[in-house]
């Protein structure tokens, strides 16, 4: 198996959590609050949790 760095792994992360977020809430394009997806990649959560998450807190959604 080929070497991945730590910061392919995390950029391989993003983009699955992006792309989940997205299609669930189009509205989110380019509007992700990144600091917060950093602090869930911390945390152990797959991308599929984080964008559970995400999407559960308000705060993250844009108004209307």
């Amino acid at each position: 198996m080929a070497y991945v760095s730590k910061e392919t792994k995390r950029a391989m992360w993003m983009a699955e959590f992006d792309n989940l977020v997205v299609n669930r809430y189009a509205a989110l394009s380019g509007r992700i609050r990144w600091a917060d997806a950093t602090h869930m990649f911390f945390t152990g959560l797959t991308p599929a949790q984080a964008a559970d998450k995400y999407l559960l807190n308000p705060d993250n959604l844009p108004e209307n």
